[in-house]
This record gives C-alpha cells, sequence and structure tokens, in this order.
C-alpha cells in the first residue's frame, strides 16, 4: 500500500512540472483518525480514488469473519455443552501390536476431555457400533448426534520407528480453526508408549479454541442455499443461551416532542413484552437512555450493549397524523434476515399510541423470525474420513 501511495506521488509530481528539492523523496502521509482515511500529499482526483479503495477495504476488515467482534458474538452464544466423538486407529500389519497402546491413549484422552464441563463425551460402546458401518466423518456426526471429534492415529515412519497423531475436528468452526492436528515423537516399533503422553496436555486447550471461534455458515453451493432448510435446521439446533437486545427511544424531535415522547412510550411497551420473553435479555430503560445519551450510532450501541438484537422507531408526521416505522434488527442474521420493517398504518396525532399493540406484536414476531434465520459467518466444513 505504502509503495502504491508513494507511486502516485511521484507521478503527480512529474505531471505538475515539479521535481521537489535534490535527494527529497515526495511521500503521502495517511490521517487515518476518521472514516475514510485522508491521505495529505495526492492530488484531489488521487486522494478521491484512495479514500474509495480505502472504504472498501475497511469493508472487507469489516465482514471478515475472523475479527474480533465474531469471536465475541460466538462467546455469547456457545450454546450447550458439545458431543465429542474419539475415534481409535485401524491399525495393520507390524502395528497391530500396538492396539493395547491405542485403548490406553483413547481411556487417557476420554479422562482429559472428560474432566471439562463445556464437552460430554459419546459412549465409546455406541463410537464402536457407528464405526463399524462407515469412517466417514458427516455420516458419524450424523449417527452420534456429534460435530467434534478426536481420532487417534498410528503410522510408521523412516528408521523402523512409529509416530502417534492426534487430531481434533469442529465440524461447525470456521475452516481456520476447525482442524487441530499434531504428532508425538518417533518411538520404535518396540517402545510404542514413547511419546504418547506428550500428546495429552494440548487437547482441552486446541478443544477450547476451536469452540470459541466463529462459526461457520452454510456454503452458497448447500442443498437448498445458505438460506435452505438445511441452514434454518442448523440454526434451530444450536440457538444459544438468551439474547441480550436494547429497545431504542424515539430520536429528538425537537418540532414534535409530543410525536417523540408518543414514540418513546410504544418503545417501553415493546421493551415490556420483549423482556417477558425468557430468550430475551433487554437492556432496562435507565441504561438505554444512558447510552443514548452518548451516541445513537448503531455499531457503536451495539457494541456497547453487547447486543446484536435491537428494535428502533421513528415517526413520520402528515398534517393531522403520524405513520410509525418499527425497525427490528439482528446484527448476527444472514443477509437478508439482519432487518425486518414493522408498520401499521397512519394514526391520528390526537391518539399517537393507538396501533401501540399490532406495532408490539409485529415487532415479536420479526425478532423471533431474525433470531431463528442462519447466522452470516462465513466458511466451509473440510470433507474427509476418520
Amino acid at each position: 500500500q505504502r509503495a502504491v501511495f508513494d507511486s502516485l506521488a511521484r507521478v503527480q509530481q512529474a505531471a505538475r512540472g515539479g521535481g521537489g528539492r535534490r535527494g527529497e523523496r515526495p511521500g503521502v502521509f495517511i490521517e487515518r483518525n476518521g472514516a475514510p482515511s485522508r491521505f495529505n500529499g495526492l492530488a484531489p482526483e488521487f486522494d478521491s480514488l484512495m479514500r474509495m479503495i480505502d472504504q472498501s477495504g475497511r469493508a472487507m476488515r469489516a465482514g471478515n469473519a475472523l475479527d474480533a467482534r465474531e469471536f465475541a458474538r460466538r462467546a455469547t452464544t456457545l450454546g450447550p455443552p458439545r458431543r465429542v466423538v474419539i475415534t481409535e486407529p485401524r491399525l495393520r500389519g507390524t502395528l497391530t501390536a500396538a492396539a493395547p497402546v491405542a485403548d490406553a491413549l483413547a481411556d487417557s484422552l476420554r479422562k482429559v476431555i472428560g474432566t471439562s464441563g463445556r464437552f460430554v463425551l459419546v459412549p465409546p460402546d455406541s463410537v464402536a457400533q457407528a464405526l463399524q458401518k462407515t469412517r466417514t466423518i458427516d455420516d458419524l456426526a450424523s449417527a452420534l448426534g456429534a460435530d467434534v471429534f478426536a481420532s487417534i492415529q498410528a503410522f510408521r515412519t523412516a528408521g523402523d520407528s512409529v509416530r502417534w497423531q492426534l487430531t481434533l475436528r469442529d465440524l461447525t468452526a470456521n475452516p481456520a480453526y476447525s482442524l487441530r492436528s499434531w504428532v508425538s515423537d518417533p518411538s520404535p516399533v518396540t517402545a510404542f508408549t514413547r511419546g504418547v503422553d506428550s500428546l495429552l496436555p494440548r487437547t482441552v486447550p486446541l478443544l477450547s479454541e476451536m469452540d470459541r471461534a466463529p462459526r461457520r455458515a452454510p456454503p452458497d453451493n448447500a442443498p437448498g442455499g445458505p438460506l435452505g432448510k438445511e441452514a434454518f435446521d442448523a440454526r434451530a439446533a444450536s440457538m444459544g443461551p438468551p439474547r441480550p437486545l436494547i429497545v431504542w427511544t424515539h430520536p429528538p424531535d425537537a418540532a414534535h416532542r409530543d410525536v417523540e415522547a408518543a414514540g418513546t412510550a410504544i418503545t417501553d411497551a415493546i421493551r415490556k413484552a420483549l423482556g417477558a420473553n425468557p430468550r430475551y435479555v433487554v437492556l432496562p430503560t435507565d441504561e438505554t437512555l444512558n447510552l443514548l445519551a452518548r451516541t445513537r450510532n448503531r455499531d457503536q450501541v451495539a457494541a456497547a450493549a453487547h447486543a446484536e438484537l435491537m428494535v428502533t422507531i421513528r415517526g413520520s408526521v402528515q398534517r393531522d397524523s403520524v405513520f410509525w416505522v418499527v425497525t427490528a434488527w439482528d446484527l448476527g442474521a444472514y443477509g437478508i434476515y439482519q432487518q425486518r420493517t414493522v408498520t401499521a398504518g397512519r394514526v391520528p396525532l390526537a391518539t399517537p399510541t393507538a396501533n401501540a399493540d399490532a406495532l408490539t406484536k409485529g415487532v415479536l414476531t420479526a425478532i423471533e423470525t431474525l433470531d431463528h434465520a442462519p447466522r452470516q459467518t462465513a466458511g466451509a466444513r473440510p470433507p474427509g474420513d476418520i
């Protein structure tokens, strides 16, 4: 990026007929205090171009499924404990003598993972029965109702030695966090147990790291697409804990104070109705007022309230009537499910809250619809067998 800026500076300097002082290299100074950035030293036409490029880069970074906001979002929607399948290796030839070691390693792995309340082990008998039918990951995940796997493998290496390998898979995690694998130091085939213990200490920390990573969204080429039945079924199966939600007050309206007050009264009713649903943790009125007094920027409010769900309202006055537009937001939902608008027709200014009940019912339905929609994180599950 710096080379591009400096090149542009030299081009514009040459076009202006100026060579600059001897030994002085033209450059560009970047101010990143705002959005978009200012590129001091560029001609206006170049500055405009670079601002467009900078805005595009910021937008791409904002949509990155691995940025800090996605990790924070995942931390609030971990859901119930994860089921973990531990599979043992298929040993052939001279490695069949290592079967007792593989069994002991699997038992130790179960004990280590079992100490974490976040993970629940699938019974070994159930795993063994499933492995008799298939060793394909997707089939095992479906048969055992689990999407986390810990697989043990053993393989021969040069010098008549053997290595043990432990592979962790989180089938719902972003691809960057869906697979972790490491191996033991080589050991003689006559001493299979050497180096095995070194595999265990990393297991739970790495499982936790994968578990807390952003989730993948159904790929665009999945059956039914990213918004197909499979995507909605996946969301329904992992709704996570109750979600924070903030109901905004009506924005200040000096020309229509009565409309502002009526709009806030409607949002009070909406806040009360949503608060009665245990699915939502609604920010109290006083905290909402304090927050909105500082900023009414949507992203800043969402970050400060730790809430992706929100409700906003605005009244449009025309002569002697008002038209309310209430918007439900879910910033974590996929694409077209991030926003729904609720209206209920015009009402007289003399009775501005006459349709408050209809608006409230519409908001409850809209929020539930958005909450049940697939999430917006990206990624694809790595295929493979155990």
